[in-house]
């Protein structure tokens, strides 16, 4: 996620797309996180915090790739709509599980480690790494990167909590 935020509009720029469309395209991200927050406790209610941010990681890849994909600036419209599933879920998700795992006592700093994590480790990694491939193969390369470094995440996260996903997917019991 750190890519999309330090690189989005460099890259937008590059395709000359109007100061409009990028203006919109914050509104439209903005306006997707709602639904995500406001229905937040029934979602995790229903789905495990480990399942949502898989969840969550499924349409990072699927958000990168169509970045990377578009063939014409009014597109990131409609893709940035995906910013709900992505960073509200990972949000929600993540501070739920950090709560959930930490020690007796210690949620709110298990929170505050994920918030670190994220928005300064993550942001930090995200806009170095993207600066060094934005520079040596173009802007579209970044988001292909962001897409591969998501699938792989994902693939490893699914894969440590398997376990866990595979009571999540069992049918309910019956009365």
């Amino acid at each position: 996620l750190g890519i999309f935020l330090n690189y989005l509009f460099l890259y937008l720029a590059a395709l000359g797309t109007s100061p409009t469309i990028m203006g919109l395209t914050l509104t439209m991200a903005t306006i997707s996180e709602i639904p995500v927050f406001l229905y937040s406790q029934r979602l995790l209610a229903r789905w495990s915090a480990p399942f949502l941010l898989a969840l969550s990681m499924v349409f990072t890849v699927i958000r990168a790739f169509a970045y990377a994909g578009m063939t014409d600036p009014w597109q990131v419209l409609l893709i940035s709509l995906l910013h709900g599933p992505t960073f509200a879920l990972m949000w929600v998700a993540g501070v739920a599980y950090a709560a959930e795992i930490a020690p007796p006592g210690l949620g709110a700093t298990a929170q505050g480690v994920f918030s670190g994590v994220v928005m300064g480790l993550g942001s930090a990694l995200g806009a170095f790494s993207g600066g060094i491939l934005y520079d040596a193969f173009g802007p579209k390369s970044v988001f292909y990167f962001a897409g591969f470094a998501a699938l792989a995440a994902t693939v490893i996260f699914v894969f440590v909590n398997r376990s866990t996903f595979g009571k999540q997917l069992q049918p309910a019991e019956g009365p």
